[in-house]
């Protein structure tokens, strides 16, 4: 039996197994502008649209146009029913009559519009203002050209101008040259920015934009391919050598990292889904050295789907090993034994930890002994070496390094203070709050699913009774051999509740370099929302025992995998200000051998495999865990897998190929937009 056929690497809604975009070209939304009554309370007249991305409405035909507050119904093949509308003076506005929710057919009422489905509601700009509807009504471009009114159907756009800025306007930066709403675009080349000015993280801080919202507005920048006029690329290096280059495969020295190699993120971040991981093409090389002089490490792109579970685990467990060194520091007397305590949070070894309190009073602490994060006893989740510590570094410096996308958080640090570090002549080019969005919607992505999940939910097709116990004798040989004791199948969240900034974790967790009063990032002031409850489909499920329940298979531990997957150089460690981390006066690096435990969930979808993406098949890459003829036990060189990578080869080729069903069977999934 063909394996690809019993499980795909992602099933749609109906259990077909074809790869889905939850972005389409419409999925821009109409935000922010000012709610005007409609007045409309009966079902408004039709007309039928001829197929073609421009439809012309004679206004001669509906004399209810010739007024403000005036709407008929616009039936179209390419968009399905709209609701095109007279706003003000000679101004119209299009807007999808498909509900956000569950896709049924909106209606006008008193003041704007009703789902007569689930009584979800929008103001008559089409903000969604009540009910389940997740988000407001894509809109469409729509103005008078002699006696007709002609709506582009060909995409969707933003009205930003008042959601993303304050009542003063918004300094203007990569988007400055964006037209406004419903304005026929310019000749020449323009911005790509996707909104008409930059998102307000005083609004974001004030409340005055929603989940639902932010979330959306992360998915557009997530999306946007930038160009020139909105800054992306360099034409300096960070030691102010020039590059006129632009974009760079190879690291190019300097100070840089990687990069520039993209104009999206969705450019590496592109299979089997958005957001999701990356094939081979989208591999990036890194220079931690920033010299320019080889060799470089290669990097695989990571799956982004469960990050905000991820953060969330990373500071509940430093919450508690950190509460557990303050106990050992407390219990050690002055001038007596010291006190070691066991470091233990969720069921996770961490080793241990001793304090000594000396005749002063002044304590000290012994960290020889603690296993898999740094001294400071901070996880950072994130990165093949577990190296960065917030989803809020790894968006913004992605953007830099990627991308050549300068925030203004990181502009704020350049050492020279110069304003425009990457000599692009574009500053500004993504504020605060850009950054803020695109991290609430890293933080909400898909949570990876097991296969039996999907089924139960109706969501996939059920294996055939063969594949379904070949799985189940995989996960049972999983455990066995040992593959379980690093990839843990599932750890409890307490709590649930994403916040960005945040002073969880110790405090470790929040770029304390930014000043509240200059950026409106206030830690005491969070954004917040609820990963079991918000954020796209399949989302956390509730645990039992309160929380939730993360399917992660993973440790949040780095681990020494042996020389044959060790990379070319050592990689820095940065805390949440994007620094290196320092211990002591000690400048923190994970060696080049030791690498995070990557999640397994989601591993059924994203191959190639491993940190590089040196294996092609999900077998190879449980065989490259480890030697065919291993260094001696206790040398360096010896991986920590080595044994549970003996175990797996030495099982029967059918047991062996149980183990790798099993892995197919933990996917990423997403709903199409629609369903969401």
């Amino acid at each position: 039996m063909d394996s690809s056929s019993r499980y795909p690497r992602t099933f749609d809604a109906a259990g077909s197994g074809t790869p889905l975009r939850r972005r389409t070209a419409l999925e821009t939304l109409a935000l922010g502008a000012a709610a005007i009554a409609t007045g409309c309370t009966i079902p408004p007249r039709s007309f039928r649209a001829p197929a073609g991305a421009l439809v012309e409405v004679p206004l001669s035909k509906f004399p209810e146009l010739e007024q403000p507050g005036g709407i008929i119904k616009v039936i179209s093949r390419e968009q399905g029913p709209l609701f095109l509308r007279r706003s003000e003076g000679e101004s119209f506005e299009a807007l999808s009559a498909v509900c956000t929710h569950q896709g049924c057919t909106i209606a006008p009422s008193a003041g704007g519009f009703r789902c007569p489905c689930h009584g979800s509601t929008y103001d008559a700009s089409g903000r969604n203002t009540g009910g389940p509807a997740p988000r407001p009504l894509p809109r469409f471009r729509a103005e008078k050209r002699g006696v007709h009114v002609v709506i582009d159907l060909s995409r969707a756009f933003l009205l930003l101008a008042v959601l993303a800025c304050g009542a003063s306007g918004c300094k203007k930066g990569g988007s400055s040259g964006s037209s406004g709403a419903g304005a026929v675009a310019p000749p020449g080349d323009q911005p790509n920015f996707p909104f008409l000015a930059h998102v307000d993280q005083g609004r974001i801080t004030r409340g005055r934009i929603q989940f639902g919202e932010l979330f959306f507005l992360g998915d557009e920048l997530f999306a946007a391919e930038f160009n020139a006029l909105d800054g992306v690329g360099v034409l300096a290096l960070p030691d102010g050598t020039a590059f006129p280059g632009r974009f760079s495969r190879v690291p190019p020295g300097g100070g840089r990292f990687t990069g520039p190699n993209a104009q999206a993120c969705e450019g590496c971040h592109n299979s089997p889904l958005p957001t999701s991981a990356g094939e081979a093409a989208s591999n990036v090389i890194q220079d931690p050295a920033l010299s320019g002089v080889g060799p470089f490490n290669t990097r695989n792109t990571i799956s982004l789907f469960g990050s905000g579970a991820i953060q969330r685990l990373a500071e509940e467990v430093t919450e508690d090993l950190l509460a557990i060194r303050s106990e050992a520091a407390a219990a050690a007397l002055p001038g007596g034994p010291a006190v070691t305590r066991e470091l233990v949070s969720k069921g996770l070894s961490f080793g241990s930890i001793t304090a000594t309190r000396n005749v002063g009073g002044d304590v000290s602490f012994d960290t020889s002994e603690v296993e898999g994060i740094d001294p400071d006893l901070v996880v950072r989740p994130f990165g093949w070496k577990g190296n960065m510590t917030t989803l809020r570094d790894f968006v913004r410096g992605a953007a830099q390094n990627e991308l050549g996308m300068e925030a203004d958080e990181l502009v704020a640090k350049d050492p020279m203070g110069r304003s425009d570090p990457d000599g692009d002549d574009v500053e500004g080019e993504l504020s605060v709050g850009d950054v803020t969005a695109m991290t609430v919607y890293v933080a909400a992505q898909e949570i990876p699913q097991s296969l039996d999940r999907l089924v139960r939910d109706g969501l996939a097709p059920p294996p055939t009774s063969e594949s379904a116990a070949l799985a189940r004798r995989g996960r049972a040989l999983f455990s066995q051999i040992g593959c379980a004791d690093c990839h843990v199948p599932e750890l409890r969240l307490d709590d649930p509740v994403f916040e960005e900034p945040t002073l969880r974790g110790g405090g470790n967790y929040t770029d304390t370099e930014m000043d509240p009063a200059l950026t409106f990032l206030d830690p005491a002031q969070p954004f917040r929302f609820h990963l079991v409850r918000e954020g796209d489909f399949p989302r956390l499920e509730p645990h039992p025992s309160g929380g939730a329940r993360v399917a992660l298979f993973g440790d949040l531990k780095r681990h020494a995998m042996g020389s044959r997957l060790a990379d070319a150089q050592p990689t820095a460690v940065k805390g949440a200000d994007g620094r290196q981390v320092e211990v002591d006066g000690t400048p923190l690096e994970v060696p080049v051998n030791v690498f995070l435990t990557p999640e397994l969930w989601g591993a059924g979808s994203t191959g190639p495999w491993l940190h590089d993406g040196r294996a092609g098949t999900l077998e190879e890459a449980v065989l490259l865990h480890g030697d065919d003829v291993p260094p001696a036990p206790g040398d360096p060189d010896r991986s920590e897998a080595q044994e549970a990578r003996d175990a797996f080869a030495a099982l029967s080729a059918e047991d062996r190929l149980a183990v790798v069903e099993f892995l197919r069977t933990l996917l990423l999934f997403a709903l199409p937009e629609e369903e969401e």
